[in-house]
């Protein structure tokens, strides 16, 4: 959703007396995006078990993350090991 206004913030009325886009509409629009990011980091960061329930969460489509693999997942394991 904020993709898309920002998207289609920039359509407007052609004509004579058309006036300009004030810095509202991108203002809004950036705030929606950064809000929209803010949402998907927190709600990544509350996870319980984060390499089993990303998968199945919202949060990393959201966010545009992807799921860790499992050379991540292998590395992660030796790190604790040590």
């Amino acid at each position: 959703m904020p993709a898309i206004l920002f998207l289609i913030s920039d359509l407007r009325p052609k004509g004579a007396h058309e006036r300009p886009l004030s810095g509202i509409t991108y203002g809004i629009s950036a705030g929606m995006l950064i809000g929209a990011g803010e949402v998907a980091l927190t709600g990544i960061a509350t996870l319980k078990a984060p390499f089993d329930d990303l998968v199945a969460s919202p949060y990393p489509y959201l966010f545009g993350a992807r799921p860790p693999s499992l050379r991540d997942r292998m590395a992660n394991a030796q790190f604790q090991e040590e």
